[in-house]
Formats: structure tokens, C-alpha cells, sequence
């Protein structure tokens, strides 16, 4: 008897494997999309403000690209502002005040910006990346420098390279957003350039500010918007993370972790194949980044902006967890915006400015609170689970469960418990890490959503939402 039942589970454990499997074969697939979507959202903020936030200025148009240097050499961090067709420096005059210049005018929209001594001369220099138009049609991206004449008086542009077929797609190589450090370490400034396309190019520099391409490190489907570099895995050298779409998203795409190879001084590439790990499961459609070591305590967190919410990641136990530090105002939007960090007052923290679609400059100053987060690290996006046994399953369109599972809430930071809801409805409450729920019981339909409230002895909360988990229950 014992052996027609083991029997039987066996055989309809196959019939409904196979079901399933033919179910996501029929569904279209979208590259690394997903139809699953995790999202958080605090509450309670509580005491856990993590920045205060100042207005700066109101440059009048869209602030597409702001990046961080000390210009004028006085030891306070300044930065620098593309708005549309123009570049404005904001020179750190103390106490996180500001005051600022136009610097340069364009008759192309501008997209980015990256700062940095490109020619080794001593002075900071600007990289700019932006649009060529013809009857108002992006047709190319283009990369160009402005030298620092030691004076903070930048010349002419300088062209250094132009991608795109010049055809008007709107998957093209326009819309070029950049970032510098030295990927090579041969002692000098490189770059990679993302745009619509999905692609992410890199360019090494031969020390005196000009550039050859390093080749396409990967092509991540469309619209490698965001990216910021640091080293991640804390191993010397300068790794990368991106926020791209991906081919055909339904609800946005991943953040990528991109890991620096540690090649050999002139050996490339220098990065690997293949579009590195996902770091962040939140529908992030090609928003801005920045990376920063919020705690000072020597691991790299980030920042990641997607339309109006910011929210601070933190790295801890191998993974990153995201902690929501707000939204911005009056509907202003980072989707085509940009966010830079720095230690604007000089108090060891690292701080970060944003601008927006509304031309607002807002200023961060690190309130350096305690973060605290939760995330569901079982089931996982894409994921199959037979009977609690979880394996990946790239071709699904949505975690798929096959009898019971025991759902894991991983947590930082003085958690002291995590309420557990199916569809809205309180299951469980563990008061003991680890945190987690065994969702043994019949589902009444397809279609599930799991969400995680995580709670602190203050009585702040964060929460979040894992949809579209289709269980089948034998």
C-alpha cells in the first residue's frame, strides 16, 4: 500500500510538472522579465529617515545627469548639473550651501555627465553624453570631453565617440548614459557607456584622455539607463552595477551586479560574459544609481531612484537589502533623472544629490540611522518549488509551487518579528529568527500574492510583496 501511494504522489507530481512546464512553454518569454514583481514599501517610517533632504536650486528643465568632484580643489565635494542644453557647477562653499555658474552651453539636449582628471594634469575634467539630432530625430549617441584648462575654463567639446546607426529607432544607441573609473587599473580614468539599446560598451583610456573601445561587455536587452561603479565585492579592483529594462519587460526589469575580472595590467576584457548577477528583484525600470558606503563600515551599499521612489540598499549577509528612504515631491520623476554621492560636509558619511524631470536639485545629507529591512529569499522569482524543493526555472513567467513551501523572510537590523499574508490575509506571525512559514494549505486560485511585514521593537515596519505565484497543491 505504502508503495501504490509513494506510487501515485510520484505519478502526479510528473503530470503536473509536465503540465506546468508546457504551460510556460506556452507563454512568451521576455528575456530576463518577469510578470512577477516584488515591491517595498515602508509603512512606518518610525525614526528611520536615513537622509534629510534640502531643496538646492531649481534649474527650470529636466536635471538628466549630476555627477560629484571637487572642482575648484578647496577640499568640499561640488557637483556638476546637465539640464537639457546646459552644464552648471555648484561649487561647495561649506555648511552643504552652494553657489553656481553656467559652464557650458550646447545646442544638443544633454544626457549625462561623468567627472574626473582624464588627461592627468591635475585638474578635473567633464565628460558629457548626449544626443545628435536631425529634425528634432535622435540619430546617434555621442560621447565628448571638455578639458579643464587648470582654471575651471573648459574649451570647446571634444569629440571622442559616436555610437548608433542614425536610423531614429528608439532602440538605438541613443540617450547615452555614462560612468568613469579605472576599470583597467593601469592608474587612469576609463568609462562605460549604456543607452537605449541595452547594450553597455566599455572605453579605455591611454592616459592622456584618449579612448578605444573595449568592446561590448553585454547586451542587456534595452535601456541600460543606470549604472554606478565601486568595488562591490571588495577584492581591489572596480566592479559595476546596472538597472536595465531587458527585451520585451512587462513590469521593468532587474539591478545587475557586474564583477571586475582583476585581470592583468592590458589584458581585456575586463569584464566577463553574461549580464552578471541580479542583485535587486523590485520592478526597476532603467532608473538612476549610485553607489555609497551608507554605514562606513566598509561594504558598498547603493542608491537606486525609479520614477519618483528612492531607495537605500544595503549590503548584508551576501545580499543586498532595499530600505525605502522616500518619494519626491510634486511628482517629480528619476526615471530620466540622476542621482551622485559624495561627503558634501565633510563628516566621514557619504551624502548624494538628485535631480528629476522637474529640474529640482535636492541635497541628502546622511542622518547615519540604523537601517533595517526584510526580503523573501524563498520562493524566488522564476523559481519552481516541488514540495519544498526549489529549483531555478528561467522560462517560467512566474514562481511556480508544486505542493507545500516553506516560505523564508531573511532580515537585518533588530527585527524582532515578521507577520506572513497569502492574499492579504495574516497566516502566520514568527517571533524567532529564522523567519518563515510553511504554506501547506489548499489554494483557492492560480494566482497568489505572499507579503512580509517585518517589525522592529519601536513598532516600525517594512514590508514585501512577492505577486503572480502560481501554486498547484496535489
Amino acid at each position: 500500500m505504502h508503495k501504490e501511494e509513494d506510487m501515485m504522489k510520484k505519478t502526479i507530481i510528473f503530470n503536473l510538472a509536465c503540465m506546468l512546464i508546457a504551460t510556460s512553454l506556452i507563454l512568451p518569454i521576455s528575456g530576463h522579465s518577469t510578470v512577477e514583481k516584488s515591491s517595498q514599501e515602508h509603512t512606518s517610517m518610525g525614526g528611520y529617515h536615513y537622509f534629510n533632504m534640502t531643496q538646492i536650486d531649481g534649474v527650470g528643465q529636466a536635471a538628466w545627469g549630476i555627477t560629484t568632484a571637487d572642482f575648484n580643489d578647496d577640499g568640499l565635494m561640488d557637483f556638476a548639473v546637465i539640464s537639457t542644453k546646459y552644464l552648471s557647477i555648484y561649487y561647495n562653499i561649506g555648511n552643504a550651501t552652494f553657489t553656481h555658474s553656467i559652464t557650458y552651453r550646447y545646442m544638443e539636449y544633454l544626457d549625462s555627465v561623468a567627472a574626473g582628471d582624464y588627461n592627468n594634469d591635475g585638474a578635473v575634467d567633464i565628460l558629457i553624453g548626449y544626443s545628435e539630432s536631425e529634425n528634432f530625430k535622435k540619430k546617434y549617441g555621442i560621447v565628448g570631453m571638455l578639458f579643464n584648462d587648470g582654471n575651471n575654463n573648459f574649451g570647446n567639446i571634444t569629440f571622442i565617440v559616436r555610437r548608433g546607426s542614425g536610423n531614429d529607432f528608439i532602440n538605438d544607441r541613443i540617450n547615452p548614459k555614462i560612468n568613469s573609473a579605472d576599470y583597467d587599473q593601469d592608474g587612469d580614468l576609463d568609462f562605460i557607456f549604456g543607452d537605449n539599446s541595452g547594450k553597455v560598451e566599455l572605453f579605455l583610456n591611454d592616459g592622456t584622455g584618449s579612448f578605444s573601445s573595449g568592446g561590448i561587455i553585454h547586451d542587456w536587452g534595452k535601456l541600460s539607463w543606470g549604472i554606478a561603479s565601486a568595488d562591490f565585492d571588495g577584492d581591489g579592483d572596480t566592479d559595476f552595477i546596472l538597472s536595465a529594462e531587458g527585451r520585451r519587460a512587462v513590469l521593468g526589469g532587474f539591478i545587475y551586479l557586474k564583477l571586475n575580472r582583476k585581470a592583468p595590467l592590458d589584458l581585456t576584457p575586463v569584464f566577463g560574459k553574461g549580464h552578471g548577477k541580479i542583485i535587486a528583484y523590485p520592478s526597476v525600470s532603467c532608473g538612476s544609481l549610485t553607489s555609497l558606503d551608507y554605514e562606513n563600515d566598509g561594504d558598498m551599499d547603493f542608491i537606486a531612484a525609479e520614477f519618483g521612489t528612492l531607495r537605500l540598499y544595503i549590503s548584508e549577509q551576501g545580499r543586498y537589502f532595499p530600505c525605502i528612504i522616500g518619494s519626491l515631491p510634486d511628482s517629480d520623476d528619476l526615471h530620466f533623472g540622476a542621482i551622485a554621492s559624495a561627503d558634501f560636509n565633510n563628516d566621514g558619511y557619504m551624502d548624494f544629490i538628485a535631480g528629476g524631470t522637474q529640474g529640482t536639485i535636492r541635497l541628502f545629507i546622511n542622518e547615519k540611522d540604523t537601517p533595517f529591512g526584510t526580503m523573501i529569499t524563498k520562493p524566488l522569482p522564476r523559481h519552481l518549488v516541488i514540495f519544498d524543493t526549489v529549483m531555478p526555472f528561467p522560462t517560467l513567467k512566474r514562481t511556480a509551487v508544486i505542493g507545500s513551501v516553506t516560505v523564508h523572510a531573511q532580515s537585518f537590523g533588530g527585527v524582532t518579528k515578521v507577520d506572513f499574508y497569502l492574499n492579504d490575509k495574516l497566516k502566520y506571525t514568527d517571533t524567532e529568527p529564522p523567519f518563515e512559514w510553511l504554506w501547506d494549505e489548499p489554494s483557492p486560485k492560480f494566482d497568489n500574492t505572499i507579503r512580509i511585514v517585518a517589525w522592529d521593537d519601536s513598532g516600525n515596519s517594512f514590508q514585501e510583496l512577492m505577486v503572480f505565484v502560481l501554486r498547484i497543491a496535489p
